[in-house]
């Protein structure tokens, strides 16, 4: 379908801009519905948020977030590798959010 027969957004190019262990951006080169182009940089692995409760009350953490160079307080999350094998854990998500609530190195 194209941008005049009804989708607001119709994807021109793609193209991966950057990818390591952590992360993977893909920028989609994108025509709007007026003509006007631009992009959007897309994909976020596999990640799990948690949202821990004792007593009564939710546990946060405070995450620097470096594109707005500013801190956060968020529920504990993380994300996970399909290359990587299976852990002791059942399921990558549990072992995942383990990390940031840990009161000891995992």
């Amino acid at each position: 379908m194209t941008a005049d027969e009804g989708e607001d957004i119709e994807t021109i190019g793609t193209r991966i801009v950057c990818q390591n262990r952590w992360m993977r951006v893909r920028e989609d080169a994108i025509r709007r519905r007026d003509g006007s182009t631009g992009i959007y940089g897309v994909e976020k692995p596999d990640f799990v948020v948690i949202a821990p409760l004792e007593d009564g009350r939710l546990h946060l953490v405070l995450q620097f977030r470096y594109p707005v160079l500013v801190r956060y307080w968020e529920f504990p999350q993380g994300s996970w590798s399909r290359r990587r094998k299976p852990t002791l854990w059942k399921w990558p998500a549990v072992n995942c959010a383990r990390r940031p609530v840990s009161p000891r190195p995992v």
